[in-house]
């Protein structure tokens, strides 16, 4: 018991004690990775200009496309600024831009170079327009019929939110693919592709079902995509549909967006049916989670579905009942899975055993974004926090958190500009705020072992000389008694 009070009390185990208690409540100015806004501005108009970067030529320098309406005719334009913000064209549009779509960006042609797309309305009319702002040969789209939509509130009030660029028929030219999806409007309801090469269009079957985001995997081990489609049950249609949204229902496209196998009708209504791709012995299958939208913690059901819509097996797991399911790979295709749960972040496979990963102190919620910082094809990821005012961008390992001063509204909120030997930048719209963030390396970050040494070395010394006169105390009034007690 000496021996353990004497190391108790020892300035070297006081000096560790109180060196790891200041370093815990020390802000955070060692992060590897920091964060700094240059730029917040506010628009109230209908549709505030939107700001996108992308590298349309690959070089490694990131081009600006400013997507806005003109202040008199209210026509949409698409306006492309070189990396140092040299104005390089303008392209105008017919029409107006419709609210909530995204923007799609790839190279149809394998040219090197990338378009970029977006979704126009006049009349009762939805178009197609594209750019490649870049290269000499002009490439443009304008005004390609797609369908026809009623109008509501002055607007086409359909969604326009997931999609991609992918050759659907292996002629060495990739279609814009996209999910088109409407509310009390019902229809059009379906997976549309726009085959640029033969200035074409075609859909998927027609269909009652509310789709939601889609999925792009290779699930049949062809050259080709296939399509998961998420759907949500909400019960819009009153009549009898093919495939109503009365009831979920698990459905894949092929990559001629004609069924890959006939729906399944999942459950009843108020439910919303997502969809992941995991890998198990060599083979892909389809994860399918079904929730309630009302009561997320009942009837949870997550199955297990091969390449030809036959039930594998079917699970129950708590721990699915809350948070969101991504990947941290950009094809999707893995054996292991990641889930938000009560702010941390666990990894699961195809048997559902769970391994928490990486825990917060800022509890993280709501649904991951990829972004690629660094610009070297390895994703990183945006997470809301309680905070709702507040985003966490999170390493590919879930380490390094960072924390953005930003409220995300958008269903494409996040693009980077990369400049050569320049830190990147990050650019956030959120309807009608905008923002743009410098994320670099903190120059602080390795100085941080000889500051925390730093602490300890002077608490220890402090300690040193404390003990040192408080013995020469102590002794002093030893030697005092002896010589009283020698009298």
């Amino acid at each position: 018991m000496h021996k353990i009070g004497n190391i108790l009390i020892h300035p070297a185990f006081l000096a560790l004690i109180i060196s790891i208690l200041i370093i815990w409540v020390l802000p955070p100015v060692f992060n590897k990775y920091e964060a700094e806004l240059l730029k917040k501005q506010y628009s109230d108009t209908d549709f505030p200009r939107r700001n996108f970067y992308h590298d349309f030529d690959h070089d490694g320098n990131s081009e600006k496309v400013r997507q806005g309406l003109h202040s008199g005719t209210l026509n949409p334009y698409f306006c492309i600024y070189s990396n140092d913000e040299i104005i390089l064209g303008q392209w105008n549009f017919k029409g107006t831009w419709i609210k909530h779509t995204i923007l799609f960006f790839g190279d149809y042609n394998n040219n090197g170079f990338d378009e970029v797309y977006g979704f126009t309305w006049e009349n009762d009319s939805v178009f197609i327009n594209g750019i490649e702002p870049i290269s000499d040969n002009s490439f443009i789209i304008n005004k390609k019929f797609l369908f026809l939509h009623t109008h509501y509130n002055k607007q086409i009030p359909c969604n326009i939110l997931s999609g991609k660029l992918t050759d659907l028929n292996g002629d060495g030219y990739k279609e814009v693919v996209f999910s088109v999806n409407t509310g009390f409007n019902l229809q059009p309801r379906a997976i549309f592709a726009y085959d640029v090469k033969n200035d074409s269009v075609y859909r998927s079957p027609f269909m009652g079902a509310s789709n939601q985001k889609i999925h792009f995997v290779n699930l049949d081990n062809d050259p080709y995509d296939e399509i998961l489609i998420d759907v949500i049950a909400h019960r819009n249609y009153g009549t009898p549909v093919p495939y109503s949204d009365s009831i979920a229902w698990l459905i894949a496209l092929d990559n001629d967006l004609t069924f890959l196998f006939d729906p399944i009708p999942l459950n009843s209504k108020f439910l919303v049916s997502t969809n992941h791709a995991i890998k198990k012995d060599k083979e892909t299958f389809i994860l399918n989670i079904l929730k309630n939208t009302e009561k997320p913690t009942k009837g949870l059901i997550a199955s297990l579905f091969n390449a030809e819509g036959n039930l594998i097996d079917e699970f129950n797991p708590p721990e699915l009942s809350e948070g969101k399911i991504f990947s941290k790979e950009k094809n999707n295709l893995t054996e292991k899975l990641h889930i938000t749960n009560r702010g941390n972040i666990f990894e699961f496979d195809s048997e559902f055993k769970f391994k928490k990963v990486r825990g917060l102190s800022n509890k993280i919620r709501g649904v991951s974004h990829q972004i690629d910082l660094g610009n070297d094809f390895i994703p990183e990821f945006i997470f809301g926090v309680k905070n709702r005012a507040q985003i966490v961008i999170l390493r590919n390992n879930f380490d390094h958190p960072v924390i953005l001063d930003a409220l995300v509204d958008s269903p494409q909120p996040f693009s980077v500009k990369y400049t050569k030997d320049k830190p990147d930048l990050i650019s956030i719209n959120s309807n009608k705020e905008y923002y743009l963030f410098e994320y670099r390396d903190n120059p602080y970050y390795y100085f941080k072992y000889p500051f925390y040494a730093g602490i300890y070395f002077i608490l220890f010394g402090f300690f040193s000389i404390i003990f040192h006169f408080q013995n020469k105390r102590i002794q002093k009034g030893y030697e005092i008694e002896r010589r009283l007690n020698e009298l």
